[in-house]
């Protein structure tokens, strides 16, 4: 599932909000996890965000084997559309998810040549050392209010793609109405 993310150097603190949704939600505690992986009906999930200077992308992938495929479909439409509800997520798991956004920017910096050639490189082009070298430390500051006006804005109810990926045994018994998607 495909949709429009924020675009850095024009919506910065959405770009922050995408980051620390995609490490929640990527997390085998959240709760879309549990009810797609844990629950049998998916074999994985991932949620991330594309950063980009002209329109970054969001995208939801999950793993489903084909009997199980518009159950889980549905079930993360239902997830996504939760999400913007407040308490939705908690404030134990916001605040692991900037721990790991934190920890997980110590370990890029932690190779000298990788640090120089592959990720300040991709940051300085889509925006400036500044907002790479301040980015933990915003993300630290999104708040669950945040993340509700970042779903808002950039998920519930916009417009999206969706792509299926399967045999051409397997697409002929997964059909997707026009109600599914």
């Amino acid at each position: 599932l495909f949709m429009r993310g924020p675009s850095v150097g024009r919506d910065d603190a959405a770009s922050y909000a995408a980051t620390l949704l995609a490490t929640m939600v990527n997390q085998p505690t959240s709760r879309l996890y549990h009810r797609l992986v844990d629950s049998g009906l998916a074999l994985g999930i991932f949620f991330d965000y594309r950063m980009a200077m002209n329109v970054g992308t969001l995208r939801f992938i999950v793993n489903a084997l084909p009997d199980n495929a518009r159950t889980a479909y549905s079930i993360l439409k239902e997830e996504i559309a939760a999400m913007g509800n407040p308490g939705y997520f908690s404030e134990e798991e916001i605040a692991i998810g900037k721990e790991i956004v934190s920890n997980k920017s110590l370990f890029e910096q932690d190779n000298p040549q990788a640090f120089a050639i592959g990720t300040t490189a991709r940051w300085w082009s889509m925006s400036s050392l500044d907002y790479y070298i301040n980015y933990p430390s915003n993300v630290a500051k999104v708040r669950a209010q945040d993340l509700q006006n970042f779903i808002g804005n950039y998920i519930t109810g916009k417009p999206r793609v969706l792509g299926v990926g399967m045999g051409k045994s397997s697409m002929e018994k997964v059909t997707f109405s026009k109600e599914d998607l």
